[in-house]
């Protein structure tokens, strides 16, 4: 949102270093390149910035190897796993089914299930 980066950033930059890109990336998740775009449609750096982004993501191998930082963690699929425990927990489907459906040792969900 364009309150995130206006209190992170700045209202108006002339350019912006990628360390201060790579901490916004690593706190939210969201690529360096998006930022510099939306930084971009906000009016905070000039196009003339965000065109020499570009370019230099292409000289620095960015295009190629994946941009520097670190991500704020690893997307996980959550709607999936919450409908097995509920069909578990609800009993439409045995423990040994959940487990196979988790990719967790069996033994694990046992102990899970026996809480209450």
């Amino acid at each position: 949102p364009s309150e995130v980066l206006f209190d992170r950033i700045g209202k108006e930059r002339s350019k912006v270093a990628v360390q201060e890109y790579k901490d916004i990336k690593a706190l939210y998740g969201i690529s360096i390149s998006a930022l510099v775009i939306r930084a971009d449609q906000l009016g905070i750096t000039p196009h003339s910035y965000t065109k020499s982004f570009w370019i230099m993501r292409r000289k620095w191998g960015w295009v190629r190897n994946g941009e520097p930082g670190i991500w704020c963690g690893t997307e996980t699929p959550m709607r999936f796993n919450g409908l097995v425990y509920r069909a578990l927990s609800e009993g439409m489907i045995t423990v040994s089914k959940s487990a196979a459906l988790l990719d967790c040792p069996l033994s694990d969900l046992r102990a899970e299930q026996d809480v209450g």
